[in-house]
């Protein structure tokens, strides 16, 4: 299965890039890495759509490349570039879709939500790209979609933080 984005070209493939920490704040980046592996995790989740892998994304963290160049040498057609910020208990994420041959954003939306859904915060972000792109979704695809409870937000920190160091081994 292949989606379009209703101006001709077909996608086959997409890549989250590594979110951006709008709060300059180092203590954030285990949110923030958590947000993209998280919104990665739930777009591998449509069998349309082949997300790459945050192993192979994650070196694109503050590239000077442009999109084009890294649209390439991952071999995909879109790219989904999100910033993110932190501020207490309040959450606040832009996401923007761009076409790789044009590199020209296709579609931008903002969500704000409480840290305590940040869950749902992330499916809501995953449904709206799948929504964007138009691509076929199963029933069961989207029973594995469904909206999550809300969190803790200190035990959701720690697993964060928990990834973010695992994430960081060699």
């Amino acid at each position: 299965l292949f989606f379009s984005l209703g101006r001709g070209e077909v996608y086959d493939s997409i890549a989250v890039l590594p979110a951006e920490n709008l709060s300059r704040d180092q203590d954030q980046e285990a949110f923030v890495e958590g947000m993209t592996t998280e919104l990665i995790t739930e777009l591998e989740k449509i069998k349309a759509l082949t997300p790459i892998a945050w192993q192979s994304v994650k070196k694109y963290k503050n590239t000077e490349k442009s999109i084009a160049e890294i649209a390439r040498e991952l071999g995909v057609k879109a790219i989904v570039s999100m910033q993110c910020l932190r501020e207490k208990e309040n959450v606040q994420i832009k996401v923007s879709l761009i076409a790789a041959s044009s590199q020209k954003s296709i579609w931008s939306k903002k969500f704000d939500r409480e840290f305590t859904s940040v869950l749902v915060l992330q499916t809501e972000v995953a449904q709206a790209i799948v929504r964007e792109i138009r691509v076929a979704v199963t029933q069961a695809e989207q029973g594995r979609m469904v909206t999550r409870p809300q969190v803790k937000p200190e035990v959701y920190e720690m697993y964060l933080r928990g990834r973010h160091h695992w994430n960081k081994r060699s």
